[in-house]
């Protein structure tokens, strides 16, 4: 059974169709991402881990999938905080999420794992990050902003 996570609703994709995530340290100061080999656009460039969204996969359990295939880490709670639709048809399905085990991630592809500061992000980085990783990690400190307190009485 899927889990539905974040403001934007989940449902199978039939197009091409891709998960792209940003894990944040605990304190939110670095985030996680992989250095591209492909596709050829991309190659040397920084980027979320992710991937294609298999037919009849929600995006959540893709990205699930995704991350534990290229960090060896499985993490379920992400948040979806963006959907992009570009020309070709492609849709992207943006996820966020933080994590004390960041160090712990490791490269099982061809792909380094870089871990750089979250608000600087490096020149190498793909256009979209530079907006893209401030509203991810925007939507984790409101996501904690809005947790109920609990009275210690």
């Amino acid at each position: 059974m899927a889990h539905v996570h974040g403001p934007v609703a989940q449902q199978p994709e039939e197009r091409r169709a891709y998960v792209v995530g940003f894990m944040f340290s605990e304190r939110l100061q670095t985030v996680l991402l992989i250095r591209k080999t492909k596709p050829a656009w991309q190659a040397g460039m920084l980027n979320g881990v992710g991937g294609k969204i298999e037919p009849d996969e929600l995006p959540i359990d893709a990205m699930i999938r995704e991350f534990e295939e290229e960090t060896g880490l499985r993490y379920r709670s992400w948040l979806q905080f963006h959907r992009e639709r570009f020309r070709n048809g492609t849709v992207v399905h943006f996820f966020s999420a933080a994590s004390f085990e960041i160090d712990k991630a490791r490269s099982t592809t061809e792909e380094e794992i870089a871990i750089v500061p979250a608000d600087r992000l490096p020149a190498s980085v793909i256009y979209n990050l530079h907006y893209l990783v401030p509203m991810a990690r925007t939507l984790i400190l409101e996501s904690v902003d809005n947790l109920p307190l609990l009275d210690a009485a």
